[in-house]
């Protein structure tokens, strides 16, 4: 077994070893360049799936959709997810509530788009 210890950027596995990777919360203060390591451990149909609060040093959003992620940006919570692609929203509960604030921010959609919000906050990126 390889030690667990190693270089983000050159990690000590040999190509196409996993299935699926699923990094919470540690990739938002590495280079960009971090992912092309993973994408190179992960086996061709495998699956990522990345929780971030925040975009990795020097990253803009299109790094990840080039690079063939679905990004969402959790809204109130997780309960409704923002798609960063063409600002599309899902919810998780169907209640009157959420209903009311589905409409409400797709009615607000050109100016989310024009002050960048959906941008900011916590990411949820799929790919595979």
């Amino acid at each position: 077994m390889t030690s667990p210890w190693a270089d983000a950027g050159n990690l000590p596995f040999r190509n196409s070893v996993f299935d699926a990777l699923i990094p919470i919360g540690v990739l938002h203060g590495l280079p960009i360049n971090v992912l092309d390591s993973l994408d190179g451990i992960i086996r061709e149909k495998g699956l990522t799936i990345l929780s971030l609060p925040r975009l990795p040093e020097g990253a803009v959003l299109n790094d990840l959709l080039q690079r063939g992620y679905m990004v969402y940006r959790y809204i109130v919570r997780g309960f409704m997810l923002a798609d960063l692609r063409d600002s599309s929203f899902y919810l998780a509960p169907i209640s009157i509530s959420f209903r009311i604030l589905k409409v409400a921010l797709e009615v607000m959609k050109p100016l989310l788009r024009l002050f960048r919000v959906l941008e900011r906050g916590y990411l949820l990126a799929f790919k595979g």
